[in-house]
């Protein structure tokens, strides 16, 4: 875990992802109520933080209406109704995923990811796509941070300022060479970035077999903890679609051109 620092200001933050899904099965807050908030927050700031490269503002309404429309609360899922944002190397089905690159601008995959299906199935509402660099690496990217829009946003997981600014309360990332981590101190935040193998990445972009993982942005330890067990399902660390070698040759990365003029 990275935990936030204590100094200096933040924006205002909606509600932590674990008091809407109490409030939401005690029927003191609707599901479709609150997503429209979020919605709002998104319309009123990001046309300055460009956090999201693709709002499904459709999508986000249907899936809170289903919410809203279950009944029984144990029916609900441990993610009932929260907004959740994925960087745009991750699939969902019927929505744009164009990697951060114009190349793949008509891209729309027809299926979710792994992952995306597992934040569904547990409640969640997908809101959209965060922005990425292109091809997530070492492009410059256009959002800003909402901290101090002089400073960098971080990596390529740079969309995750829809936390750090109160757009939502979570967001999925993916780490190659420290996008999570990175983004979480700049933005003040907290992440969790597990092992390798321990998330599936079917229908996630990979840049490195052996080094990408999926990462989790969030305000408390108690709302990673709700969607890392969600969908944290291989503990172990090797998930059934990820080859096991034979054995593992210690792998550096190095990055060029960070600090150069």
């Amino acid at each position: 875990f990275i935990a936030p620092e204590t100094l200096g200001s933040s924006p205002p933050q909606p509600l932590m992802a674990e008091d809407v899904v109490k409030q939401e099965k005690k029927r003191e807050l609707r599901a479709s109520e609150y997503i429209k908030g979020c919605l709002e927050a998104i319309e009123a700031s990001d046309t300055e933080l460009q956090a999201w490269q693709y709002v499904d503002r459709d999508g986000a309404e249907a899936g809170a209406a289903r919410i809203d429309g279950i009944r029984r609360k144990w029916q609900k899922g441990p993610l009932a109704g929260v907004a959740i944002g994925n960087k745009d190397i991750i699939d969902c089905a019927n929505t744009p995923c164009c990697y951060g690159s114009e190349l793949f601008a008509s891209r729309t995959p027809t299926e979710d990811a792994e992952l995306v299906q597992l934040l569904r199935a547990a409640g969640a509402v997908i809101l959209g796509k965060t922005v990425t660099t292109e091809l997530a690496y070492l492009h410059p990217s256009r959002t800003r941070n909402p901290l101090n829009p002089k400073f960098s946003p971080g990596g390529s997981s740079c969309g995750s300022v829809a936390v750090a600014s109160g757009q939502v309360p979570l967001a999925i990332g993916i780490q190659t060479g420290g996008s999570v981590i990175l983004a979480c101190v700049i933005l003040r935040g907290l992440c969790i970035k597990p092992n390798r193998g321990t998330i599936t990445m079917k229908g996630v972009l990979q840049i490195s077999q052996t080094l990408d993982q999926v990462g989790i942005f969030g305000r408390c330890i108690a709302d990673l903890a709700l969607v890392a067990s969600v969908i944290i399902k291989y503990p172990n660390g090797i998930y059934p679609r990820m080859p096991r070698p034979a054995f593992m040759t210690p792998t550096l990365l190095v990055l060029k051109g960070l600090f150069e003029d």
